[in-house]
């Protein structure tokens, strides 16, 4: 996989993507940005959970990468944070 330059502001379709292991856990979209995997889901509810990122965790086993900020796109009236790096988005923000 091709480095992508500081400078560089596309993202291409190739750094999405679905994850799910052997163990079931799944997550919606992992976005790559180099060594770097941002977890993301999509909820319907307006308060998401703890439990809406219990498979956020999966992502610690792989040891070539780092996790970042996650984040659960969701019905809240505003952003607020989840748990440690994972903020739930409003639907209508993005």
């Amino acid at each position: 996989m091709a480095q992508k330059g500081l400078t560089e502001h596309s993202r291409d379709a190739e750094d999405v993507y679905f994850y799910r292991d052997g163990r079931k856990r799944e997550i919606d979209l992992v976005i790559q940005d180099g060594r770097v995997l941002h977890p993301v889901e999509v909820k319907s509810s307006s308060n998401p959970t703890r439990e809406a990122i219990a498979s956020f965790g999966a992502l610690e086993s792989l040891s070539d990468y780092e996790v970042g900020e996650g984040a659960v796109i969701c019905q809240a009236e505003r952003p607020h944070l989840i748990a440690e790096n994972v903020k739930s988005v409003p639907v209508w923000a993005i």
